[in-house]
């Protein structure tokens, strides 16, 4: 993947001092209702070396007492992953994570088209 450096503020910059592991993750707190996230997850290295990206979901279900992880299928590196949130009591909590390998010491990373849109 290439990776427009010129868009510099939609792009995370991830530096190591050897090899990169990290994971990313954000948590979100949903209300009742039908949702899907979409978009797509981009990542380049400074050196063209290796580059693996892992993205998942976990579910927070406080009304059953339960968490749920799941991978987030990139068909063509594109995300489309429905989410129901039925228990009307309790918002649900959600987390998005991409785990990243790297060999590289520097990669760029971008997420900034992933978006979270409730459903009518």
């Amino acid at each position: 993947m290439s990776i427009n450096h010129s868009n510099c503020l939609r792009l995370l910059l991830l530096p190591a001092g050897g090899p990169l592991k990290t994971s990313l993750r954000a948590r979100l707190s949903l209300p009742v209702g039908s949702y899907r996230l979409i978009g797509s997850i981009g990542a380049a290295t400074a050196d063209d070396t290796s580059l693996a990206i892992f993205p998942s979901i976990l579910r927070y279900s406080s009304g059953r007492y339960a968490v749920e992880q799941r991978p987030l299928q990139t068909g063509g590196g594109a995300i489309n992953y429905p989410i129901e949130v039925g228990e009307p009591r309790v918002p649900e909590e959600i987390e998005i994570i991409c785990d990243i390998r790297a060999a590289s010491r520097e990669v760029w990373f971008d997420a900034s088209s992933l978006k979270l849109i409730r459903m009518e």
